[in-house]
Protein backbone atom coordinates (compact mmCIF):
# COMPACT_ATOMS: atom_id res chain seq x y z
CA UNK A 1 0.00 0.00 0.00
CA UNK A 2 1.27 3.51 -0.97
CA UNK A 3 2.05 6.13 1.29
CA UNK A 4 -1.13 8.48 2.59
CA UNK A 5 0.54 11.47 0.43
CA UNK A 6 0.88 9.25 -2.68
CA UNK A 7 -2.63 8.19 -1.90
CA UNK A 8 -4.21 11.49 -2.05
CA UNK A 9 -2.00 12.10 -5.39
CA UNK A 10 -3.64 9.02 -6.96
CA UNK A 11 -7.35 9.58 -6.00
CA UNK A 12 -6.64 13.48 -7.82
CA UNK A 13 -5.35 11.84 -11.04
CA UNK A 14 -9.11 11.21 -12.06
CA UNK A 15 -10.90 13.29 -9.90
CA UNK A 16 -11.84 16.09 -12.37
CA UNK A 17 -13.72 13.44 -13.83
CA UNK A 18 -15.64 11.57 -11.37
CA UNK A 19 -19.52 12.40 -10.64
CA UNK A 20 -19.84 14.19 -7.70
CA UNK A 21 -23.22 13.78 -5.77
CA UNK A 22 -25.24 17.02 -6.52
CA UNK A 23 -25.81 17.59 -2.75
CA UNK A 24 -21.85 18.22 -1.93
CA UNK A 25 -22.00 20.58 -4.62
CA UNK A 26 -25.15 22.68 -3.22
CA UNK A 27 -23.28 22.57 0.19
CA UNK A 28 -20.44 23.31 -1.50
CA UNK A 29 -22.47 26.09 -3.02
CA UNK A 30 -23.73 27.22 0.57
CA UNK A 31 -20.27 27.44 2.17
CA UNK A 32 -18.85 29.84 -0.52
CA UNK A 33 -21.37 32.43 -0.54
CA UNK A 34 -21.61 32.38 3.36
CA UNK A 35 -17.97 32.94 3.54
CA UNK A 36 -18.11 35.73 1.20
CA UNK A 37 -20.45 37.69 3.20
CA UNK A 38 -18.14 36.95 6.16
CA UNK A 39 -15.48 37.90 4.19
CA UNK A 40 -17.00 41.35 3.20
CA UNK A 41 -17.94 42.02 7.33
CA UNK A 42 -14.15 41.07 8.33
CA UNK A 43 -12.85 43.93 5.86
CA UNK A 44 -14.43 46.33 8.33
CA UNK A 45 -13.88 44.75 11.35
CA UNK A 46 -11.13 46.94 13.44
CA UNK A 47 -8.71 43.60 13.70
CA UNK A 48 -8.20 44.26 9.97
CA UNK A 49 -6.18 46.91 9.83
CA UNK A 50 -3.39 45.11 11.54
CA UNK A 51 -2.81 42.80 8.95
CA UNK A 52 -3.33 45.38 6.27
CA UNK A 53 -0.92 47.95 8.17
CA UNK A 54 1.51 44.44 8.14
CA UNK A 55 1.43 44.19 4.42
CA UNK A 56 1.65 47.32 3.97
CA UNK A 57 4.95 47.67 5.51
CA UNK A 58 6.23 44.10 4.10
CA UNK A 59 5.77 45.55 1.17
CA UNK A 60 7.56 49.30 1.72
CA UNK A 61 4.35 50.78 0.32
CA UNK A 62 2.46 53.78 2.49
CA UNK A 63 -0.85 52.18 0.77
CA UNK A 64 -2.84 50.21 3.78
CA UNK A 65 -6.56 50.96 2.11
CA UNK A 66 -7.25 47.28 1.46
CA UNK A 67 -8.22 47.34 -2.06
CA UNK A 68 -5.51 49.48 -3.71
CA UNK A 69 -2.97 47.16 -1.11
CA UNK A 70 -4.17 44.02 -2.79
CA UNK A 71 -3.12 44.95 -5.96
CA UNK A 72 0.30 44.50 -4.92
CA UNK A 73 0.48 41.32 -3.06
CA UNK A 74 1.47 37.93 -4.34
CA UNK A 75 -0.74 34.99 -4.08
CA UNK A 76 1.29 34.19 -0.54
CA UNK A 77 0.27 37.10 0.72
CA UNK A 78 -3.35 37.57 -0.57
CA UNK A 79 -4.27 34.60 1.24
CA UNK A 80 -2.82 35.74 4.40
CA UNK A 81 -5.43 38.53 4.08
CA UNK A 82 -8.53 36.65 2.94
CA UNK A 83 -7.83 34.28 5.56
CA UNK A 84 -7.47 36.88 8.54
CA UNK A 85 -10.81 38.66 6.80
CA UNK A 86 -12.63 35.82 6.31
CA UNK A 87 -12.16 34.09 10.12
CA UNK A 88 -12.00 37.70 12.01
CA UNK A 89 -15.54 38.20 13.06
CA UNK A 90 -15.63 34.48 13.98
CA UNK A 91 -19.17 34.17 12.09
CA UNK A 92 -17.43 31.76 9.32
CA UNK A 93 -18.96 28.24 9.00
CA UNK A 94 -17.27 25.51 10.63
CA UNK A 95 -17.32 22.22 11.66
CA UNK A 96 -16.03 20.76 14.85
CA UNK A 97 -13.98 17.86 13.25
CA UNK A 98 -11.63 20.24 11.02
CA UNK A 99 -12.69 23.47 11.97
CA UNK A 100 -12.82 26.73 10.24
CA UNK A 101 -12.21 24.33 6.51
CA UNK A 102 -13.57 27.22 4.37
CA UNK A 103 -11.52 29.91 5.86
CA UNK A 104 -8.39 28.17 4.98
CA UNK A 105 -9.32 26.72 1.36
CA UNK A 106 -11.21 29.66 -0.09
CA UNK A 107 -8.37 32.03 0.52
CA UNK A 108 -5.89 29.85 -0.57
CA UNK A 109 -7.83 29.03 -3.70
CA UNK A 110 -8.76 32.15 -3.96
CA UNK A 111 -5.07 33.89 -3.92
CA UNK A 112 -4.05 31.50 -6.53
CA UNK A 113 -6.48 32.17 -9.57
CA UNK A 114 -5.13 35.45 -9.64
CA UNK A 115 -2.82 34.03 -10.90
CA UNK A 116 -3.49 30.81 -12.80
CA UNK A 117 -6.61 30.78 -15.18
CA UNK A 118 -9.29 28.36 -12.81
CA UNK A 119 -12.91 27.79 -13.67
CA UNK A 120 -15.74 27.76 -11.57
CA UNK A 121 -16.35 24.37 -11.78
CA UNK A 122 -12.85 23.26 -10.95
CA UNK A 123 -12.53 25.89 -8.02
CA UNK A 124 -15.63 24.18 -6.05
CA UNK A 125 -14.77 20.59 -6.80
CA UNK A 126 -11.01 21.61 -5.94
CA UNK A 127 -12.88 22.72 -2.55
CA UNK A 128 -14.59 19.62 -2.20
CA UNK A 129 -11.36 18.13 -2.65
CA UNK A 130 -9.44 20.25 -0.17
CA UNK A 131 -12.25 19.52 2.19
CA UNK A 132 -12.52 15.67 2.23
CA UNK A 133 -8.51 15.33 2.62
CA UNK A 134 -8.91 16.85 5.55
CA UNK A 135 -11.70 14.97 7.19
CA UNK A 136 -10.17 11.99 6.00
CA UNK A 137 -6.59 13.46 8.06
CA UNK A 138 -8.44 14.42 10.84
CA UNK A 139 -10.44 10.69 11.47
CA UNK A 140 -7.22 9.80 12.96
CA UNK A 141 -6.81 12.26 15.22
CA UNK A 142 -9.98 13.89 16.30
CA UNK A 143 -11.08 14.46 19.45
CA UNK A 144 -7.57 13.61 21.15
CA UNK A 145 -5.76 16.69 18.90
CA UNK A 146 -8.43 18.84 20.59
CA UNK A 147 -7.95 18.12 24.11
CA UNK A 148 -4.08 18.42 23.87
CA UNK A 149 -4.49 21.91 22.55
CA UNK A 150 -4.03 22.39 18.51
CA UNK A 151 -6.58 24.68 17.28
CA UNK A 152 -8.11 21.71 14.77
CA UNK A 153 -8.22 24.83 11.51
CA UNK A 154 -5.24 25.46 10.48
CA UNK A 155 -4.11 21.90 11.19
CA UNK A 156 -5.85 20.58 8.94
CA UNK A 157 -6.69 23.05 6.38
CA UNK A 158 -3.52 23.78 5.28
CA UNK A 159 -3.33 19.74 4.07
CA UNK A 160 -6.67 19.80 2.15
CA UNK A 161 -5.52 23.63 0.27
CA UNK A 162 -2.61 22.21 -0.21
CA UNK A 163 -4.13 18.98 -2.07
CA UNK A 164 -6.52 21.54 -3.54
CA UNK A 165 -4.49 23.80 -5.08
CA UNK A 166 -1.72 21.03 -5.80
CA UNK A 167 -4.87 19.51 -8.10
CA UNK A 168 -5.57 23.37 -9.82
CA UNK A 169 -2.20 23.38 -10.85
CA UNK A 170 -2.12 20.89 -12.02
CA UNK A 171 1.01 19.58 -10.67
CA UNK A 172 2.99 16.47 -11.83
CA UNK A 173 3.15 13.42 -9.38
CA UNK A 174 5.91 13.89 -7.14
CA UNK A 175 5.47 17.69 -7.14
CA UNK A 176 2.26 17.04 -6.16
CA UNK A 177 3.12 14.66 -3.25
CA UNK A 178 6.08 17.07 -2.27
CA UNK A 179 3.47 19.93 -2.00
CA UNK A 180 1.49 18.33 0.44
CA UNK A 181 4.62 16.95 2.35
CA UNK A 182 5.53 20.52 2.35
CA UNK A 183 2.47 21.62 3.78
CA UNK A 184 2.65 18.68 6.93
CA UNK A 185 5.59 20.42 8.70
CA UNK A 186 3.76 23.97 8.33
CA UNK A 187 0.80 22.45 10.22
CA UNK A 188 0.07 24.82 13.22
CA UNK A 189 -2.51 26.86 15.41
CA UNK A 190 -2.79 26.76 19.10
CA UNK A 191 -6.16 26.38 21.16
CA UNK A 192 -4.26 29.35 23.80
CA UNK A 193 -4.68 32.18 21.05
CA UNK A 194 -8.41 32.13 21.03
CA UNK A 195 -9.77 35.46 22.15
CA UNK A 196 -6.68 36.97 20.23
CA UNK A 197 -5.98 38.01 16.71
CA UNK A 198 -3.93 34.91 16.00
CA UNK A 199 -6.65 32.93 16.05
CA UNK A 200 -7.48 34.96 12.96
CA UNK A 201 -3.94 35.31 11.45
CA UNK A 202 -4.21 31.10 11.71
CA UNK A 203 -6.44 30.81 8.77
CA UNK A 204 -4.80 33.40 6.97
CA UNK A 205 -0.93 31.34 7.79
CA UNK A 206 -2.58 28.07 7.05
CA UNK A 207 -4.30 29.17 3.10
CA UNK A 208 -0.90 31.33 2.65
CA UNK A 209 1.03 27.84 3.69
CA UNK A 210 -0.84 26.65 1.40
CA UNK A 211 -0.09 28.41 -1.44
CA UNK A 212 3.79 28.24 -0.39
CA UNK A 213 3.32 24.59 -0.69
CA UNK A 214 2.37 24.01 -3.93
CA UNK A 215 5.29 27.04 -5.17
CA UNK A 216 8.06 25.80 -3.52
CA UNK A 217 7.18 22.03 -4.80
CA UNK A 218 6.92 23.29 -8.22
CA UNK A 219 10.24 24.59 -8.07
CA UNK A 220 12.14 21.25 -6.59
CA UNK A 221 11.69 21.59 -3.05
CA UNK A 222 10.62 17.93 -1.64
CA UNK A 223 9.40 16.51 1.13
CA UNK A 224 9.27 13.11 2.88
CA UNK A 225 6.39 10.62 1.50
CA UNK A 226 5.25 9.49 4.38
CA UNK A 227 5.50 12.58 6.48
CA UNK A 228 1.65 11.79 7.69
CA UNK A 229 2.21 8.04 9.36
CA UNK A 230 5.79 7.83 9.23
CA UNK A 231 7.70 7.08 12.31
CA UNK A 232 7.79 10.27 13.65
CA UNK A 233 5.44 11.08 10.98
CA UNK A 234 2.48 14.06 11.84
CA UNK A 235 -0.09 11.28 13.65
CA UNK A 236 2.51 10.17 16.04
CA UNK A 237 3.92 13.90 16.73
CA UNK A 238 0.67 15.42 16.91
CA UNK A 239 -1.38 12.85 19.16
CA UNK A 240 -1.13 9.36 18.04
CA UNK A 241 0.27 6.66 15.27
CA UNK A 242 -2.35 5.09 13.20
CA UNK A 243 -2.21 1.40 12.06
CA UNK A 244 -4.71 2.32 9.19
CA UNK A 245 -2.58 1.46 5.55
CA UNK A 246 -5.55 3.49 3.77
CA UNK A 247 -7.79 6.74 4.06
CA UNK A 248 -10.09 6.22 2.75
CA UNK A 249 -10.49 8.93 0.58
CA UNK A 250 -14.30 9.46 -1.24
CA UNK A 251 -15.30 5.92 0.37
CA UNK A 252 -17.72 7.18 1.82
CA UNK A 253 -17.73 11.27 1.33
CA UNK A 254 -17.14 12.83 4.94
CA UNK A 255 -19.19 15.75 3.52
CA UNK A 256 -22.25 13.44 3.32
CA UNK A 257 -21.73 11.97 6.69
CA UNK A 258 -20.42 15.44 8.56
CA UNK A 259 -21.99 18.67 9.05
CA UNK A 260 -20.82 22.09 8.40
CA UNK A 261 -22.31 25.16 11.04
CA UNK A 262 -23.61 27.97 8.49
CA UNK A 263 -23.59 30.07 12.23
CA UNK A 264 -26.37 32.49 13.40
CA UNK A 265 -24.37 34.26 15.33
CA UNK A 266 -21.14 36.10 15.22
CA UNK A 267 -19.13 34.07 17.96
CA UNK A 268 -17.85 30.73 18.86
CA UNK A 269 -19.98 28.01 18.07
CA UNK A 270 -19.66 26.23 21.41
CA UNK A 271 -21.83 29.06 22.58
CA UNK A 272 -24.65 28.59 19.94
CA UNK A 273 -27.09 26.08 21.58
CA UNK A 274 -27.17 28.13 24.86
CA UNK A 275 -27.64 31.56 23.09
CA UNK A 276 -30.69 30.02 20.80
CA UNK A 277 -32.32 28.16 24.05
CA UNK A 278 -31.94 31.47 26.34
CA UNK A 279 -33.82 33.18 23.35
CA UNK A 280 -36.55 30.55 22.46
CA UNK A 281 -37.00 30.60 26.74
CA UNK A 282 -36.92 34.52 27.03
CA UNK A 283 -39.79 34.59 23.88
CA UNK A 284 -41.91 31.15 24.76
CA UNK A 285 -41.61 32.39 28.33
CA UNK A 286 -42.55 35.96 28.61
CA UNK A 287 -40.24 36.39 31.39
CA UNK A 288 -38.09 39.59 31.93
CA UNK A 289 -34.86 38.89 31.93
CA UNK A 290 -34.50 40.59 35.49
CA UNK A 291 -36.99 38.47 37.52
CA UNK A 292 -33.63 35.69 36.11
CA UNK A 293 -31.73 35.04 39.36
CA UNK A 294 -29.23 32.94 37.80
CA UNK A 295 -28.70 30.88 34.46
CA UNK A 296 -26.42 27.41 35.05
CA UNK A 297 -24.88 25.94 31.38
CA UNK A 298 -24.07 22.74 31.52
CA UNK A 299 -21.57 21.71 28.51
CA UNK A 300 -19.68 18.63 27.46
CA UNK A 301 -16.04 19.07 28.76
CA UNK A 302 -15.14 20.08 24.61
CA UNK A 303 -16.80 23.11 25.42
CA UNK A 304 -14.55 24.54 28.12
CA UNK A 305 -11.95 24.57 26.26
CA UNK A 306 -13.38 26.79 23.58
CA UNK A 307 -15.04 29.68 25.57
CA UNK A 308 -12.40 30.48 28.12
CA UNK A 309 -13.05 33.89 29.59
CA UNK A 310 -15.66 34.16 31.94
CA UNK A 311 -15.46 37.98 32.11
CA UNK A 312 -14.56 39.28 28.75
CA UNK A 313 -12.22 42.17 28.17
CA UNK A 314 -12.93 43.18 25.13
CA UNK A 315 -15.11 42.19 22.10
CA UNK A 316 -12.23 39.34 21.20
CA UNK A 317 -12.44 37.54 24.20
CA UNK A 318 -16.12 37.92 24.52
CA UNK A 319 -16.63 35.99 21.22
CA UNK A 320 -15.58 32.93 23.32
CA UNK A 321 -17.60 33.75 26.49
CA UNK A 322 -20.09 32.16 27.43
CA UNK A 323 -21.48 34.33 30.78
CA UNK A 324 -21.36 37.09 27.89
CA UNK A 325 -23.42 35.16 25.35
CA UNK A 326 -26.13 34.15 27.42
CA UNK A 327 -25.52 37.64 29.34
CA UNK A 328 -25.77 39.62 25.82
CA UNK A 329 -29.04 37.78 25.38
CA UNK A 330 -30.74 38.59 28.36
CA UNK A 331 -29.75 42.24 27.83
CA UNK A 332 -30.69 42.16 23.93
CA UNK A 333 -32.52 39.46 23.11
CA UNK A 334 -30.96 39.33 19.47
CA UNK A 335 -27.18 38.08 19.02
CA UNK A 336 -25.65 40.39 16.21
CA UNK A 337 -22.29 42.57 15.16
CA UNK A 338 -23.98 45.35 17.53
CA UNK A 339 -23.17 42.86 20.67
CA UNK A 340 -19.61 43.95 20.24
CA UNK A 341 -20.11 47.66 20.21
CA UNK A 342 -17.73 48.94 23.00
CA UNK A 343 -20.59 50.68 24.91
CA UNK A 344 -22.66 46.92 24.80
CA UNK A 345 -19.93 44.73 26.00
CA UNK A 346 -19.13 47.68 29.52
CA UNK A 347 -22.58 48.42 29.63
CA UNK A 348 -23.25 48.11 33.97
CA UNK A 349 -26.49 46.25 32.85
CA UNK A 350 -24.59 43.44 30.67
CA UNK A 351 -21.75 43.19 33.13
CA UNK A 352 -24.68 42.63 35.85
CA UNK A 353 -26.29 39.81 33.83
CA UNK A 354 -22.71 38.35 33.21
CA UNK A 355 -22.66 37.82 37.13
CA UNK A 356 -25.62 35.85 37.24
CA UNK A 357 -24.77 33.07 34.37
CA UNK A 358 -22.22 29.83 35.36
CA UNK A 359 -20.85 27.44 33.12
CA UNK A 360 -20.10 23.77 34.30
CA UNK A 361 -19.10 20.13 32.72
CA UNK A 362 -21.73 17.56 33.25
CA UNK A 363 -21.40 14.04 32.38
CA UNK A 364 -24.76 14.01 30.41
CA UNK A 365 -22.68 14.22 27.04
CA UNK A 366 -19.64 12.74 26.15
CA UNK A 367 -16.76 14.79 26.07
CA UNK A 368 -16.46 15.43 22.71
CA UNK A 369 -20.02 16.21 20.94
CA UNK A 370 -20.16 17.89 17.46
CA UNK A 371 -23.26 19.59 17.79
CA UNK A 372 -22.41 21.12 21.10
CA UNK A 373 -25.38 20.74 22.96
CA UNK A 374 -26.04 22.23 26.72
CA UNK A 375 -28.25 21.67 29.79
CA UNK A 376 -30.06 25.58 30.73
CA UNK A 377 -30.74 25.65 34.52
CA UNK A 378 -32.56 28.85 34.72
CA UNK A 379 -33.85 30.25 38.18
CA UNK A 380 -35.90 32.59 38.89
CA UNK A 381 -37.68 34.36 41.34
CA UNK A 382 -40.42 31.60 42.35
CA UNK A 383 -39.25 28.82 39.72
CA UNK A 384 -36.62 26.92 38.29
CA UNK A 385 -36.62 25.78 34.73
CA UNK A 386 -34.06 23.01 33.34
CA UNK A 387 -33.80 22.06 29.54
CA UNK A 388 -31.67 20.23 26.97
CA UNK A 389 -30.94 22.21 24.08
CA UNK A 390 -29.43 19.42 21.54
CA UNK A 391 -27.61 21.92 19.03
CA UNK A 392 -28.42 25.91 18.13
CA UNK A 393 -29.29 27.03 14.64
CA UNK A 394 -27.72 26.99 11.21
CA UNK A 395 -26.76 23.44 10.19
CA UNK A 396 -26.28 22.54 7.06
CA UNK A 397 -27.11 18.75 6.83
CA UNK A 398 -29.55 17.69 9.09
CA UNK A 399 -31.33 21.12 9.16
CA UNK A 400 -30.16 22.79 6.24
CA UNK A 401 -30.51 27.17 6.07
CA UNK A 402 -33.03 27.98 3.06
CA UNK A 403 -32.01 30.64 0.57
CA UNK A 404 -33.74 33.39 2.84
CA UNK A 405 -31.99 32.36 5.86
CA UNK A 406 -28.50 32.26 4.11
CA UNK A 407 -29.33 35.71 1.96
CA UNK A 408 -30.48 37.61 5.10
CA UNK A 409 -26.87 36.78 6.62
CA UNK A 410 -25.12 38.16 3.95
CA UNK A 411 -27.12 40.65 3.79
CA UNK A 412 -26.12 41.40 7.46
CA UNK A 413 -22.43 41.06 6.37
CA UNK A 414 -22.60 43.61 3.40
CA UNK A 415 -24.27 45.77 5.55
CA UNK A 416 -25.75 48.27 2.68
CA UNK A 417 -22.07 47.55 1.06
CA UNK A 418 -23.34 46.45 -2.29
CA UNK A 419 -25.93 47.90 -4.76
CA UNK A 420 -28.11 44.63 -4.95
CA UNK A 421 -26.97 42.17 -2.03
CA UNK A 422 -29.76 39.11 -3.53
CA UNK A 423 -28.08 40.02 -6.87
CA UNK A 424 -24.62 39.72 -5.54
CA UNK A 425 -25.85 36.47 -3.22
CA UNK A 426 -26.83 34.62 -6.26
CA UNK A 427 -23.59 35.39 -8.34
CA UNK A 428 -21.64 34.09 -5.17
CA UNK A 429 -23.65 31.33 -5.13
CA UNK A 430 -23.45 30.51 -8.62
CA UNK A 431 -19.14 30.57 -8.83
CA UNK A 432 -19.50 26.92 -10.62
CA UNK A 433 -20.84 27.97 -13.22
CA UNK A 434 -18.70 31.04 -14.24
CA UNK A 435 -15.59 30.40 -16.80
CA UNK A 436 -12.68 31.96 -14.92
CA UNK A 437 -12.41 32.95 -11.51
CA UNK A 438 -11.79 36.56 -11.33
CA UNK A 439 -12.45 37.62 -7.74
CA UNK A 440 -13.12 40.78 -6.13
CA UNK A 441 -14.80 40.93 -3.00
CA UNK A 442 -14.90 44.72 -2.85
CA UNK A 443 -17.37 44.96 -6.04
CA UNK A 444 -18.79 41.78 -5.05
CA UNK A 445 -18.16 40.00 -8.42
CA UNK A 446 -16.41 36.82 -9.05
CA UNK A 447 -15.95 36.76 -12.71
Amino acid sequence: MSYFTEQICEFCKNYGEKELPLKMEDIAADLFADSMGCMKAGLYENSARSITKYLSAKKRTDVEEPERLLEKLDAEEKALFYGFVSHNFDFDNSSNIIGHNSAVLFPAMLALSDETAVSGRDFIRAYLLGTEVSFKAASFMIPGMNFRGFHITPVFGVIGAAAACAWLLKLGETEFVNAVSIAVSQCSGLMAQFGSMMKFCHCGLAASAAVRSVYMASAGVTGKPDVLEGKSGFFQAYYQPTAAKSMNLGEPWSMLRESFLIKAYPCCSASHSAIYGMQSFLRETGIDPRAVKSVKVLVPKYTTNNLIYSRPRNETEAKFSMNFAVANVMKNCDYDFGAFARDNIESPELLGYMEKVEMSVTDKFPDFVEAEPCVLKIETYGKTYEKEIPFGLGRTLDSPLSREQLLKKFTMCTQGRFASPEETFDKMHKAASVPRIRFNIFKGEIQ
